[in-house]
């Protein structure tokens, strides 16, 4: 495990405490490095101004549900901004350390082991209403400044004066009055226990104060509970969890992280089962039927909008897939020197993969920028295909080169506003990146992802609205391909279409692509998925 976290919370929290008095820097020191780190600002809603910050919110902010790598830079932004040393060095090379592999992000162990978030509706600790903000702002400062005078000194009196600011959040009934024990462990998570119900029923192991929920704990029973458990030598914890070198402290934070450890991703088996066996019999059905749909080619170049349909055929998706990749594998080089004319050859078969409407289409999107700006749409895949750099920021720097190129070039797209463009959509560029490297990525689409989720029994949420939600999916397909591979007969199923495939992609003057590793096969259970 790696607490190098909380070096740097520590560090963070001192750095907070000088900007009481000025409270409108602290938020937009916020607000910039979030936006460095292309990270929504999650405490305005609805347009409103943000006119005052406590330091849990602040903390709250860092402290949702985002993928470590992303954690850890966002701290780098506010070590620049603060000028202090947060101490990020350990947790940027263990961060480094996985940067190759796009799914290894995902593994909060590696980097903040102990670390307790909140979700996204839980972040702000102060009431919106502003008969009430401003005192419960002023009770939350109060806390954190006790809380972190009883952490350097444990004396009578600072412990007092901690008792009292946070009986007196209590009486405000503020907001984060829930999660405010959690909140203190993270200003000084050596001092402060994490809270939880969870940990409630571990803790009752070990000693007997532990009785009721400790979320709603008053004050004074909290600290008497936290007391008691940094008293217990370590022998008696030692049947819950290991020491780390810096004793018993780190132990109560491990002991946190075991309770609520993410679930590893899983499929069940079974029920993804059933959807391989149904793909395969009405694979094997159609196979005799191939010559029907080679008979005209160009029937197979049509928006996806009209391959969703019922009347759909598994050799249709397939092909549509193969033509597409085909296509843009033989022709893409982002050094040609005509970028504009390269882009249309290959993007040919574009329609045939992706849904096209009038308010959603990517492909007159981008050869709109292509005419206009080529350059700047040249270095816009550049850095979208960057494998060098974290998936999630090479996302969403191409969504905002090509919304600023909407804004420039709206009135060659579409006469209807207003509209945004259709590239602020993560179909649209998971689209280029499945046609660029389809051996490691795939198709994503809401749709899609929900439907393969639920036909393969997915234990996780996929958050279809989130940029993260990209990475959830992958991970499933990467589990469902590791299931299908095992299945021989929807192997062969798959293969038996693959020499009219062959046919009619060379017809086309393509490179056929070979689907060695088996994404595009993944992709077609997908789609099935989505149609049954």
């Amino acid at each position: 495990m790696d607490f190098a976290w909380i070096h740097s919370y520590e560090k963070l929290a001192v750095a907070i405490r000088s900007f009481r008095n000025n409270r409108e820097e602290l938020i937009d020191i916020l607000a910039f490095s979030l936006e460095e780190c292309t990270l929504q600002f999650p405490l305005v809603v609805s347009g409103e101004t943000l006119d005052d910050l406590d330091p849990f919110t602040f903390f709250a902010a860092l402290n949702r549900d985002i993928f470590p790598l992303r954690r850890v830079r966002l701290l780098e932004c506010l070590a620049e901004e603060f000028a202090v040393d947060l101490m990020l060095d350990n947790m940027i090379r263990v961060g480094n350390c996985h940067r190759e592999n796009v799914l290894a992000s995902s593994q909060p162990e590696q980097l903040f082991a102990g670390l307790f978030v909140l979700s996204s509706t839980d972040l702000c600790f102060f009431s919106r209403d502003s008969e009430r903000k401003s005192k419960e702002i002023e009770a939350l400062w109060d806390v954190f400044e006790t809380a972190l005078d009883y952490a350097e000194t444990h004396t009578a009196n600072n412990r007092k004066n901690l008792v009292a600011a946070l009986e007196a959040a209590s009486s405000l009934r503020v907001a984060g009055r829930r999660s405010l024990f959690t909140a203190l462990s993270w200003i000084s998570p050596r001092t402060y226990l994490p809270c939880s119900n969870k940990i409630n029923m571990v803790l009752s192991r070990l000693i007997n104060e532990c009785d009721g929920v400790i979320e709603n704990m008053e004050a004074e029973k909290y600290l008497t509970l936290h007391e008691t458990i940094l008293a217990i030598t370590e022998p008696d914890f030692s049947h819950v969890f290991t020491f780390s070198e810096e004793s018993r402290l780190f132990s109560i934070t491990l002991a946190a992280w075991l309770i609520n450890r993410p679930v590893p991703a899983a499929i069940d088996i079974t029920i993804t089962n059933v959807l391989i066996e149904k793909y395969i019999r009405a694979s094997l059905n159609e196979n005799v039927r191939t010559d029907v749909f080679s008979a005209n080619v160009d029937s197979i170049d049509m928006p996806e909008s009209k391959l969703d349909g019922k009347d759909n055929s598994v050799f249709k998706v397939a092909l549509a897939r193969y033509l597409s990749l085909s296509c843009f594998q033989t022709n893409w080089d982002l050094k040609a020197v005509d970028f504009c004319d390269m882009l249309l050859r290959s993007l040919e078969q574009y329609a045939a993969l992706v849904f096209q409407s009038y308010h959603f289409n990517p492909y007159k999107e981008i050869v709109v920028f292509a005419r206009n700006e080529p350059e700047i749409v040249r270095d816009a895949f550049v850095t979208l295909f960057d494998e060098t750099k974290v998936l999630i920021e090479r996302i969403l720097r191409f969504e905002r080169v090509t919304a600023k190129l909407f804004e420039q070039y709206r009135s060659e797209i579409v006469r209807a506003m207003p509209r945004r463009s259709s590239h602020g959509n993560l179909y649209a560029i998971c689209a280029y990146l499945f046609l660029r490297y389809p051996d490691k990525y795939y198709l994503f689409s809401p749709n899609r992802a929900n439907a393969l989720r639920t036909a393969t029994g997915f234990n996780r949420f996929i958050r279809v609205g989130e940029h993260d939600a990209v990475e959830q999916y992958f991970e499933l397909c990467e589990l469902v391909r590791s299931q299908a591979l095992q299945h021989e007969q929807l192997l062969c199923a798959h293969e038996a279409f693959f020499d009219k495939i062959i046919e009619i992609v060379s017809e086309k003057g393509y490179q056929v692509y070979k689907d060695d590793k088996k994404h595009v096969l993944v992709e077609c259970l997908a789609v099935f998925a989505s149609e049954n």
